[in-house]
């Protein structure tokens, strides 16, 4: 069944599925939408002053104007707006061929890094390893740097804007506070968004490291408490180890994009930013409590191996008693407590710590029952009452550890159909019981009822999504028709003023998809920080000569430590798949539709009015006809896009049906249970819900 799962879960599947799975929230389209119409306010801006001026100067702002140059001019200014916003639609396009060259030099760095781990020796990791991901680290850093450079130059036009729109009104005398409020407060509100974004990267950075040091101090604890014999639980160990970390580098899943919602909207008062601030710590730890159920899921599957692993003289489940008498059973137990005193801690975690702590205790009250039974074996009246009742929880707890499981996989992001890392994959993977093999076919049905459902969660969300662009496309396309229809002799202030609003907006629509992509970088920088973190723990347990073992030598534990910088080196690759991807898909499009409309601004400023007015005319309808056209052509490519999308998710579940035909059969009664949890898992964050949690 390893095999199976491994056969769709090679290095271009896994990127090929994390890019289906973010496409709702990750889609290239969402960047470009806007810029049709925003280039053409900038055209307008600069077609409509050709007649009209007038100074700024007269009912200057109380600290003076920190913005425009040219103050004594309302056309000087207007054009230094529309060139402002030329240049940082020009510098998008080339920082984003930069950014996608950059992400493209990343997998053959991470490569490099995966083949010295895997081959390498402690002294030959010991260095070259930093100087690989130091390379990493480095492309990814630039590209952090032009992507955050590019959303500052948006935020610089939007402000620029409005500095004019405020100076404009005040100077003629027709201030319209509602109008010109909404205006400030978008650009105000982008900005204190932005201002937020960059204090809580830094709080998910110092949190992936603790969470990844906690994993690795977790698992040496475990391996140290391991006595002879004790394979079948090293392997698990190990498995939590890898499932945690995973989670912890996992994508932004639904409650990041709750979290992302719900501070994006509120105030920037103190009262508000303290409020912002425990609700973010409180999300994170709510992410802290979703990494861990993996790892207890991972127990729990343990343990109903140990209580169902033998069957009686009357063909009914028991407990293995072997397995209890050698110590397994005690040191699942272990694991269990302290998998629980880490979600202990998590106080402001809600009602999610409390579902989980309950797991846990069942659990626990499920190995003490088991220990009383194995020590008054011979005295125990009710004997079989006893194991009945054991069995049934351990295999109720097994239901509610997936449903969890489920939820915490949509909370995060994950992949449900990870392989097994290289040095795990060489361990042995069961004990060949029929409980063990039961056991592990039911959780590889279970992961491939997830997988499909996460892709066609994913289908749902990205036809919400390429409806929701349509529908903007359609309101922004209107827009630029209703532009295009007016006479040039008939535009007035006001007609200006309401112009410089609308481009306010669009502007400020472009720089939030920009913001979306420094979110990207961001993550990508924390996750080579945190892989940087990992290696030099790695590299000191060498030096120290720390090689603990297992049992057997199955597994040293700077195998597993490789296996941990591994996970989070190909989590760099995936991420940087997904950012290539889209600024590959950026710069084409730009190129195709949008990049002659932006040079087409720079040749405007130079025409007069009085002589070039039939020369004005033909522009004006050129630049709108582009735009309308651009318009158009990116919703025939969302359209295609999105067709394109679903032929990849229903080849993917077609994959997926075949291998579920592959394996040993259960019951059919079974499959409609773990088809019913998983979808009940996964309805947990529907948008009606991620709306009543933020």
């Amino acid at each position: 069944m390893d095999k199976a799962v491994a056969s769709v879960c090679k290095g271009h599947d896994k990127r090929s599925d994390d890019m289906m799975m973010m496409a709702p929230d990750s889609n290239w389209d969402q960047f470009l939408t806007p810029a049709p119409c925003a280039i053409a306010f900038l055209g307008d801006l600069i077609l409509f002053s050709a007649d009209m001026d007038f100074s700024l100067d007269e009912k200057p702002p109380r600290d003076g104007f920190k913005l425009l140059r040219y103050p004594n001019s309302f056309r000087k200014s207007l054009v230094q707006v529309s060139n402002a916003g030329w240049s940082a639609f020009n510098e998008a396009h080339t920082s984003m061929d930069q950014i996608r060259l950059h992400s493209s030099n990343i997998d053959g760095q991470v490569k490099n890094a995966v083949k010295l781990l895997m081959q390498g020796t402690p002294e030959e990791i010991t260095q070259m390893l930093p100087m690989s991901l130091s390379k990493i680290q480095n492309i990814a850093d630039e590209s952090l740097l032009l992507a955050e450079a590019i959303e500052e130059r948006f935020v610089g036009v939007m402000e620029l804007t409005i500095e004019l729109l405020e100076a404009s009104t005040n100077t003629k005398g027709v201030y319209d506070e509602k109008t010109t409020e909404i205006a400030i407060e978008v650009a105000r509100t982008k900005r204190e968004s932005r201002m937020k974004e960059i204090k809580n990267t830094e709080k998910r950075l110092s949190n992936m490291k603790k969470e990844v040091k906690d994993a690795q101090s977790d698992y040496e604890e475990a391996i140290n408490n391991i006595s002879s014999g004790g394979d079948l639980i090293g392997l698990t160990v190990c498995e939590a180890v890898i499932e945690g970390v995973r989670n912890i580098t996992s994508f932004p899943g639904k409650m990041s994009e709750g979290m992302k919602k719900k501070l994006g909207t509120s105030g920037a008062n103190d009262e508000d930013i303290e409020r912002d601030d425990a609700y973010f710590d409180n999300e994170l730890s709510r992410q802290r409590v979703y990494t861990k159920v993996s790892t207890i899921t991972r127990y729990i599957y343990q343990l109903v191996e140990i209580t169902t692993g033998r069957t009686d003289d009357n063909g009914q489940q028991c407990p293995d008693m072997g397995r209890i008498g050698h110590g397994d059973l005690g040191l699942i137990q272990q694991f269990i407590e302290t998998a629980r005193n880490r979600v202990i801690s998590e106080v402001n975690s809600g009602e999610l710590r409390e579902r989980v702590l309950k797991l846990c205790d069942d659990a626990v009250g499920i190995c003490n029952t088991l220990q009383h039974l194995a020590k008054s074996m011979a005295d125990l009246e009710n004997r079989n009452a006893v194991i009945s009742e054991a069995v049934n929880k351990s295999e109720y707890l097994q239901i509610e550890s997936q449903k969890l499981e489920v939820e915490a996989h949509e909370a995060l992001g994950r992949n449900p159909l990870d392989n097994k890392s290289p040095h795990l994959s060489k361990m042995a993977t069961q004990s060949g019981s029929s409980s063990a093999v039961t056991v592990s076919t039911e959780n590889a049905r279970y992961k491939m009822e997830l997988a499909k459902e996460t892709l066609r969660d994913a289908t749902r969300r990205y036809e919400k999504s390429a409806d929701e662009l349509q529908e903007s496309n359609e309101k922004l396309t209107k827009v630029l028709m209703d532009m295009a229809k007016l006479e040039l002799k008939e535009i007035d202030f006001d007609t200006i003023r309401e112009t410089l609003v609308k481009g306010i907006k669009a502007l400020a629509e472009v720089r939030e998809q920009w913001g979306k992509l420094v979110r990207f970088f961001q993550m990508l920088s924390n996750l080579i920080k945190c892989c940087q973190h990992s290696s030099l723990t790695f590299l000191d347990q060498a030096t120290m000569g720390r090689e603990l073992q297992m049992t057997n030598n199955a597994a040293p534990l700077s195998d597993i430590l490789r296996d941990v910088i591994f996970e989070q080196a190909s989590k760099i690759s995936q991420v940087a798949y997904v950012v290539r991807t889209i600024a590959g898909t950026y710069v084409q499009i730009s190129n195709e539709h949008l990049m002659d409309r932006i040079t087409c601004l720079g040749r405007l400023v130079a025409l007069d009015p009085r002589k070039d007015e039939h020369e004005i005319r033909r522009k004006r309808e050129e630049l709108h006809n582009g735009c309308q056209e651009a318009q158009k052509a990116l919703l025939s490519i969302i359209m295609k896009q999105k067709e394109e999308f679903n032929a990849k998710v229903e080849e993917k579940i077609s994959k997926l049906h075949e291998i579920e035909k592959a394996m040993p059969p259960i019951e059919t009664e079974r499959i409609k249970e773990i088809q019913t949890n998983v979808t009940s898992g996964m309805a947990t964050f529907t948008d009606e819900a991620i709306d009543d949690m933020v």
